[in-house]
């Protein structure tokens, strides 16, 4: 004699079956999203120096830098700002070496162009324009 499946069986089935489809793809889910692990967040979780000062640089200009400094200062001391701030450091003693220069020799192109290509990667564009004027009425030839 055969058994016939009442709805409720039915419905327990489709239920099983459900939830063991939604378990295998949240695991599956995880499983790759792990992998794809940014190696910059692993390297902050394992407490990596640099990556912290890496990440630090990468978000200067956001509002929380001031906090996320702070909090990274905590944990690895008040030296990891010099590893923050060592290129904006480089590209101002770029910039006084090239004025100190200026000063020798005001018309120095190669000063006046690379003065006006620091402060133009430094955000002041005003700057970086009269500095590439200059050098261009000293030398048409750059463009």
């Amino acid at each position: 004699m055969k058994t016939k499946k009442t709805p409720v069986k039915l419905y327990s089935v489709y239920v099983q079956t459900s939830i063991a489809l939604v378990l295998g793809l949240w695991l599956l889910f995880n499983l790759v999203s792990s992998q794809l692990m940014s190696p910059l967040y692993f390297n902050l979780v394992s407490e990596n120096r640099l990556a912290a000062a890496s990440y630090l640089k990468h978000i200067q200009m956001l509002p929380q830098f001031l906090a996320e400094l702070n909090k990274y200062r905590q944990i690895y001391g008040a030296d990891i700002a010099d590893f923050v701030f060592a290129d904006k450091r480089q590209e101002t003693q770029e910039i006084n070496i090239y004025e100190a220069a200026l000063c020798k020799n005001p018309e120095s192109v190669t000063a006046l162009y690379n003065l006006s290509l620091l402060y133009g990667e430094n955000g002041n564009t005003q700057k970086a324009e009269e500095y590439l004027n200059k050098a261009k009425e000293l030398d048409p030839s750059i463009k």
